[in-house]
């Protein structure tokens, strides 16, 4: 499924770093040669969650599971958690997205735009997991 990204057609700057220019098309995680990954890994993104307070006092625990865009820059676009755990969960997902750089997905030798979905596991005794979620 081909979708829309506003993106730009002029190079910006990304701190000291100059981005590419994206175009408008955003491809199905499927679709790839390369997948997206996090630049430090899941490991990382994982230890940079928080379990929320209010969450652990509530015994909150579960999945919440966030929908975004990847760019062609590996910069995380448009997340959004449709349905969460509550407790401060999703916005605790929502903030560590918004902190990972990621290593574009690629078809051939280019970097693409590519939706995809990441699974933040929250256990009051394992501590919390991020990965990569592939289904419904």
């Amino acid at each position: 499924m081909l979708l829309g990204l506003g993106c730009t057609s002029t190079v910006e700057s990304f701190g000291e770093e100059q981005l590419l220019p994206c175009t408008g098309t955003v491809h199905a995680h499927g679709e790839m040669d390369v997948q997206p990954e996090p630049v430090a890994g899941w490991k990382a993104v994982a230890d940079e969650a928080q379990y929320p307070e209010m969450a652990r006092r509530a015994g909150i625990e579960g999945v919440v599971v966030a929908n975004f865009i990847v760019d062609c820059n590996g910069i995380v676009q448009q997340p959004q958690v449709p349905q969460g755990l509550g407790g401060g969960t999703d916005e605790q997902a929502l903030q560590v997205l918004h902190t990972t750089r990621f290593h574009p997905a690629r078809i051939g030798d280019e970097p693409v735009n590519v939706r995809m979905q990441a699974a933040f596991t929250f256990s009051l005794t394992e501590g919390i997991a991020a990965g990569p979620h592939v289904g419904p």
